[in-house]
């Protein structure tokens, strides 16, 4: 299935409104499936390798939404607002033109809002999730996960997992909150490496990665469950990571577009975020120096979406 998108996905690190070709399989599907609906509540597709585009409104009657099942499946939505499930599998899911909420389910997804303001969740496993245009709320769920707003003024929350988060276009609010092993322990340096030495401590990012903050397009770090500008302190570290493709500011390396020999180690300067009374850190900051970050508390019911 993600094979025949891979063609696409190059554009999607670079564009704030990137497109999918179909695959040359894609069906459009009017009504539900013989012998499918299990549950009233429910649109379900099959256990296979689903491939299909939405008719408009097909889903109005079932309030669960969508439930793709198992199978790598590959969904196109239509212009309705519309509710997807992925489930298991290594699904590729696009909402359309409603204002829609995608969930990935288990295993390695990728999902995008395409156009409106929709929610999206990776839910379990490492994905990819691209809100495209509007004011996009998109979480990562469980996993090490790539999250892109696109244009417009989008929320981005990491959740479980050492993620890395893009903005892209518009005032963005990138949440952050104390997570289940986090780490306390000093990284990187208070020196910029010796330029053309191999590097003798390559970093593991400890913590969700901001890798595009711009405070000149009103970007602000959100404090999550109860922390306030006060529970925080900020340092800059240079450090070293790898692999550089990784770690870009315009957007994440394309997901299955295999990687040549080109690795190299990233030499960067960060703001390492802690928590003042534990010392773990709780988020890092590409590039962007501690007077430059604005920040909020926000509330964990306003954020509660998904």
């Amino acid at each position: 299935m993600l094979e025949n998108t891979l063609g696409q996905l190059k554009a999607l690190a670079d564009n704030s409104d990137p497109t999918f070709t179909d695959p040359p399989n894609i069906r459009l599907l009017t009504a539900p499936l013989p012998n499918s609906i299990a549950d009233p509540n429910f649109f379900d597709l099959t256990p296979n390798d689903d491939v299909f585009q939405l008719a408009n409104g097909i889903l109005r009657n079932f309030p669960g939404g969508l439930r793709a099942l198992a199978g790598n499946d590959f969904i196109r939505g239509s212009g309705a607002a519309e509710l997807m499930n992925g489930n298991s599998g290594q699904d590729t899911l696009i909402g359309g033109c409603g204002r829609d909420t995608i969930r990935g389910g288990q295993d390695f997804d990728i999902i995008y809002g395409e156009c409106a303001n929709d929610i999206l969740n990776g839910n379990q496993g490492d994905d990819y999730a691209y809100g495209g245009t509007g004011d996009d709320f998109i979480r990562g769920g469980q996993g090490r996960d790539a999250l892109v707003g696109n244009s417009g003024n989008d929320t981005l929350i990491g959740d479980a997992g050492i993620d890395r988060l893009w903005g892209n276009e518009g005032a963005d609010l990138f949440v952050i909150r104390r997570e289940p092993g986090t780490t306390s322990r000093e990284i990187g340096s208070t020196q910029p490496p010796v330029p053309n030495t191999f590097p003798t401590n390559v970093e593991e990012v400890p913590a969700d990665f901001i890798l595009d903050y711009n405070p000149a397009q009103g970007d602000v770090i959100g404090l999550a469950g109860g922390l306030t500008r006060n529970d925080i302190v900020l340092t800059e570290r240079f450090l070293t990571i790898g692999d550089a493709r990784d770690y870009e500011s315009g957007g994440p390396f394309p997901p299955g577009i295999p990687r040549t020999a080109d690795f190299r180690f990233l030499n960067t300067r960060a703001t390492i975020i802690r928590e003042a009374s534990t010392g773990n850190i709780l988020g890092l900051v590409k590039e962007v120096s501690p007077s430059q970050i604005q920040f909020t508390s926000v509330a964990d019911g306003s954020i509660a979406l998904g």
